[in-house]
């Protein structure tokens, strides 16, 4: 069996208030988050809680059973190093998705707050351990507000990290996404085939119309006439070429960029 004692470095008989200190300590110093997720810290964190579960759960004082349930330990009041936040990028751009894990040593009921300065959003009653992942679509000004609200009936701690926002990728990443649109569409033999018909139609329409204007009429007219005719005729042929070609390409544009966000080639708004 293991020695639960020996894995938050206690010695055998510690009190309540022992256990709790190492627990406290321990799961601070092993938590994965810390460590980029590595196993070798994901195991003793496991082991940790494990010990912790155990010995809180099966701690007697004078042959009685006493705290045999989470209610007991909610009862406890909270401490700011009771609980953690962490988000999985010190830096981040518009678009891009973090994970946040938080966790608190002693149940309690918990709120996240993400403040991107436009707006907050609150995630409330979630679970006082997980995490979440989110798309940050818009930071105004230069970093991400993030907050952990932990409390039960005697008490309420909040801890508050912040992601720093990388200067000038809004740009950036508006003209990568310009970039890869374009080349999906130079790539598209439809489009290029809609974009064809569509100038064809820009300059045939009112060519047509002005060949039909004419060819029944040979009475001649002033210059001035003919120009109004001819720009009228112009005038017609852009508007049918508005609303039947022109749309085609736009629809099909539209399309392309859907099926570029789905297929994760670009992000979803």
């Amino acid at each position: 069996m293991k020695n639960y004692y020996q894995i938050l470095g206690l010695e055998e008989g510690a009190t309540l208030d022992e256990i709790k200190t190492a627990y406290r300590e321990y799961v601070v110093k092993f938590h994965p988050d810390k460590h980029n997720g590595d196993n070798f810290f994901k195991e003793r964190f496991q082991e940790v809680q494990e010990a912790y579960d155990y010995l809180r759960t099966h701690y007697t004082e004078s042959d009685e059973f006493i705290y045999d349930n989470e209610e007991d330990l909610s009862k406890q009041p909270l401490e700011l190093s009771d609980i953690e936040i962490t988000c999985s990028k010190n830096e981040i751009s518009e678009g891009d998705t973090i994970t946040l894990s938080w966790y608190s040593a002693i149940p309690c009921q918990a709120n996240i707050i993400i403040d991107n300065g436009y707006s907050k959003k609150l995630y409330d009653n979630v679970s006082y351990t997980g995490d979440k992942s989110i798309i940050v679509k818009r930071i105004k000004g230069e970093y991400l507000t993030v907050t952990l609200q932990c409390y039960n009936q005697n008490s309420e701690v909040s801890k508050t990290i912040y992601a720093d926002k990388i200067k000038g990728t809004s740009i950036d990443k508006q003209i990568q996404e310009d970039i890869l649109i374009q080349e999906e569409l130079d790539n598209s033999i439809i489009y290029q085939i809609l974009q064809l018909l569509s100038f064809i139609g820009l300059l045939g329409f009112p060519i047509t119309i002005i060949y039909f204007a004419y060819a029944s009429d040979e009475s001649p007219h002033p210059l001035l006439e003919h120009i109004t005719v001819i720009g009228t005729c112009f005038i017609i042929g852009f508007f049918i070429w508005a609303l039947t070609l022109a749309p085609l390409t736009f629809y099909f544009k539209e399309r392309i960029i859907k099926k570029m966000r789905d297929m994760g080639k670009l992000d979803k708004k």
